[in-house]
């Protein structure tokens, strides 16, 4: 009787636990605020530098792929506020505020 050890779905099995560590330690290391790097990524995934460039080609591509997800769509986002009647909506601009402050102001001031 020959026995198979099934193999070929183990180390699928360790290629994906590999590639969720390293996306876990980049969204991990995200959180800190610390600086984002290949190598520090690597360290914090336990494997080497080399094994993070193999599963992702660069580190915009790594942190793409840990932060999908992360937020909300954007519809998603602003669908408690769709409707909103807040009068804040209304309020003129900070720039034409500060425009019309300035007008009164000037005979005030004026040496």
């Amino acid at each position: 009787m020959v026995m198979t050890t099934g193999t070929g779905a183990g180390r699928g099995n360790q290629k994906q636990r590999t590639r969720t560590a390293i996306v876990e330690a980049a969204r991990a290391l995200i959180a800190t605020g610390a600086e984002v790097t290949m190598p520090a990524i690597a360290r914090a995934a336990l494997v080497s530098e080399a094994t993070a460039y193999r599963y992702f080609p660069d580190l915009p591509s790594l942190i793409g792929e840990s932060l999908a997800g992360a937020w909300p769509a954007p519809a998603d986002a602003l669908r408690p506020v769709a409707r909103s009647t807040d009068p804040a909506n209304g309020w003129p601009s900070p720039a034409s505020s500060c425009s019309a402050a300035s007008s009164s102001a000037r005979g005030r001031y004026a040496p």
